[in-house]
């Protein structure tokens, strides 16, 4: 058994196994699947692989409100589109997915392999926690600057007291969107006994979102 000497191995233990169940190489926690979005998307404009300015992500009419909502409260443009999806989407023309409802043994390999995805732990998911989300990817790069970006951009296995006086230069600007070491644990333990069948949302689960007031008259984009 693993000494725990951080809260925060948990997580670094759940991701890990996160990765070994999928098949992806890398796996990072955070405290929902809108914010592992996010987190990808924000990534992908600090890297210029996606201009943030100039892009119009084109997104499912039907799909969950937290997606567009966080996404434009946070200065990215959205489109709201007749895609039709099963499990997973992509925010077009991105690497990003969202695949809140596409979670099981192996499901890397319906996925490129340079992709962000987005997967939730929400109450009513396969693999339930109550809220949480991984940003699953092939990348130890990308990875390691995601843990920091959703960990207030710094590193959790030091004290922030330390960070700022001793290694200032390693802080990057973050968000404050980390999982538990609580979820984590129970994370793991359920992924251990995981039993609940793998039965993927769709398009047609959701209600279209252009129907909303706040689309109609412009107050949401």
């Amino acid at each position: 058994m693993e000494d725990i000497t951080n809260n925060m191995q948990f997580v670094r233990m759940f991701e890990s196994r996160l990765a070994s169940f999928t098949g992806f190489q890398q796996a990072v926690c955070v405290d929902c699947c809108t914010n592992g979005i996010l987190m990808a998307l924000e990534l992908c404009s600090r890297n210029r692989t996606v201009n943030k300015a100039a892009t119009r992500l084109e997104i499912p009419a039907r799909t969950y409100m937290s997606v567009p909502m966080t996404l434009m409260n946070n200065g990215w443009r959205v489109s709201l589109a007749d895609i039709s999806w099963h499990g997973w989407y992509r925010l077009g023309p991105t690497p990003v997915y969202d695949a809140a409802t596409d979670f099981d043994a192996g499901m890397a390999a319906r996925y490129p392999a340079d992709g962000f995805v987005c997967v939730s732990f929400q109450q009513k998911k396969r693999l339930s926690l109550g809220r949480g989300g991984a940003i699953l990817l092939n990348s130890a790069a990308h990875a390691a600057v995601l843990r920091r970006m959703v960990y207030d951009g710094r590193d959790p296995f030091i004290s922030d007291r330390r960070e700022v006086e001793e290694f200032p230069d390693g802080v990057i600007m973050g968000y404050h969107c980390y999982m538990d070491p609580e979820k984590a644990a129970l994370g793991i333990a359920r992924l251990n006994q995981l039993t609940a069948p793998y039965s993927p949302l769709g398009a047609e689960d959701y209600p279209d979102l252009r129907k909303l007031k706040i689309w109609t008259s412009g107050e949401w984009r």
